[in-house]
């Protein structure tokens, strides 16, 4: 079964159904928790690789969307490109607990990340500030999507 309901996705059949593996959700969360605690770790050093930082960052809202994904019994299906971006389309299409600012933000971190892994160093670097604000993005939206499935979990309403 294929869900073709994610607004704003124009590929069809990007997600099938799958089965909910709560073990699988937890250690997806777990993941999503520590990358940001690692990019906590990061940003104190006395030289803070800030594309480090936003990678994961960006990795951690990845996993937590991710655990939703399959919380909810859904995953994106083999073969479908730019799974990075059909991943935050799908979180701002169905995970109504992160507020459309935040993703919003989401999406200017996915930017830099592209950026931190695209362009020519010698021509752009990320400053602390971006890496500071990732955290925050990062933190915020892992936090919020752990505690709805906790929630719809505690609730037995998925």
């Amino acid at each position: 079964m294929t869900d073709h309901t994610t607004r704003g996705d124009h590929q069809s059949g990007a997600f099938e159904s799958c089965m909910t593996n709560m073990t699988d959700v937890k250690a997806w969360l777990a993941t999503a928790h520590q990358h940001v605690a690692s990019a906590r770790l990061l940003v104190r050093s006395d030289t803070v690789d800030v594309d480090l930082v936003i990678e994961a960052c960006h990795q951690a809202v990845r996993k937590a969307i991710w655990a939703d994904m399959n919380f909810k019994g859904i995953k994106i299906a083999s073969g479908v490109v730019n799974k990075h971006q059909v991943t935050i389309r799908y979180g701002e299409a169905k995970i109504a607990d992160v507020p459309p600012d935040l993703w919003r933000r989401v999406g200017a971190l996915r930017k830099a990340r592209n950026e931190s892994d695209y362009a020519n160093p010698t021509t752009h670097r990320l400053t602390s500030r971006e890496a500071h604000d990732a955290i925050e993005i990062a933190d915020a939206t892992v936090g919020l999507i752990t505690r709805a499935i906790h929630v719809a979990d505690q609730a037995g309403s998925i």
